[in-house]
This record gives C-alpha cells, structure tokens and sequence, in this order.
C-alpha cells in the first residue's frame, strides 16, 4: 500500500443471541481515522432459528512509510470474549506522493 491510499479495516461477527456487544478496537495510532468506528447489525429469524451479524469498521490511511502492525481488537459478545488476529501493514512512498493531512 502507499502513504495516501485508504482502505477499509474491517471486524465481523456472527451470533445467534441479540445479547450485549462490546467492541474494543486496537491501537490505530500509525494511520489517520478517516471515518469509524461504524458499525453495521442485521438480525434475521431463519426457520425460527436467530442470526445475528454485525461488523465494526473503519477507513484508514497510514500517516508515513514504514511496516506496522496493527493489533488485537477485542470483542466481547455475552460476556464471552474473542480476540483477532494482528494484521501487518507495508506502506510505501506512492508514485504521487499525496499527503493525506490535505483532507482536513
């Protein structure tokens, strides 16, 4: 990826409980929140069986050059907690070099 490029990072999950969700996102200190958290549900009653998917996103793009990584978000669904994995991110000196802090 290049320094100016967004994209989206985004955590889903499935359950069949309307139960409490919380969401703990991970440090995303490395790039510029351009939007998010957002966050999407939808239920749904399949042969009277509950689904219930939902999704916690964000549109980022890094603030320099570099391999970063960006860590654990944590997701607690009735008490019972989930971790993701890290995720490693390589950015690179784009061809235009666009500088994001334009945007603001």
């Amino acid at each position: 990826m290049e320094i100016g490029q967004e994209f989206e990072l985004s955590f889903s999950f499935e359950m069949k409980t309307t139960g409490e969700v919380r969401f703990t996102a991970p440090n995303l200190g490395n790039f510029y929140v351009f939007s998010g958290p957002n966050e999407s549900r939808s239920t749904s009653l399949i042969n009277m069986d509950l689904h219930v998917t939902g999704s916690y996103s964000y549109i980022l793009s890094a603030k320099k050059e570099g391999s970063f990584e960006i860590p654990k978000a944590i997701i607690k669904i009735d008490g019972k907690t989930f971790r993701t994995n890290s995720v490693k991110v390589i950015v690179k000196k784009g061809a235009g070099g666009k500088n994001p802090q334009g945007r603001f």
